[in-house]
């Protein structure tokens, strides 16, 4: 049945702790597959190759209007304008090279962290391994939380879900 508000649908509420449960059962299970693993493992890697590689273009970017700045700098102190103008402009100039020197150090601080971001697979597996010890230290709060962002990406159709399963 299409989704026509609470009336059409023929489930008024489902209780949460099975649906809580199905969740937990499945995220158990999905880390003890392998191929999962490594799927995730070489996702993980090529995000974090991508940011370094958008980063590096972007500092190359950066790089470059700064040395375009120092030249237009030196042609307005080598000219013979002088007054507010030549004052103005070679203040604007100052505030850009500060705001790309600024940008600069961002990029440096996010590419050490992503270069320090390398996720060892035997690391992972092990961390997989203690899902159980770890959900049952979590406060139900954040039991909540986690459980609210895996339901948070799964698409729901436009159907009205009948039965659980």
């Amino acid at each position: 049945m299409d989704k026509k508000g609470t009336d059409a649908c023929p489930v008024r509420y489902a209780p949460a702790e099975p649906l809580e449960q199905f969740v937990v059962d499945h995220l158990r299970r999905l880390g003890r597959e392998p191929e999962l693993i490594e799927q995730t493992l070489k996702e993980a890697h090529k995000q974090v190759t991508e940011s370094l590689t958008r980063l590096a273009g972007e500092r190359k970017r950066l790089e470059a209007e700064s040395r375009r700045i120092q030249g237009e700098a030196k042609r307005v102190f080598s000219s013979k304008a002088k007054g507010s103008m030549a004052a103005a402009h070679i203040a604007d100039l100052e505030e850009r090279q500060g705001l790309i020197a600024s940008r600069l150090a961002e990029i440096d601080a996010e590419s050490r962290k992503q270069d320090q971001a390398h996720i060892d697979p035997e690391k992972a597996r092990e961390a997989l391994a203690l899902f159980d010890p770890v959900w049952k230290v979590l406060e139900v709060r954040e039991r909540e939380r986690l459980v609210r962002k895996v339901l948070g990406r799964i698409p729901i159709s436009n159907r009205c879900i009948s039965a659980w399963g």
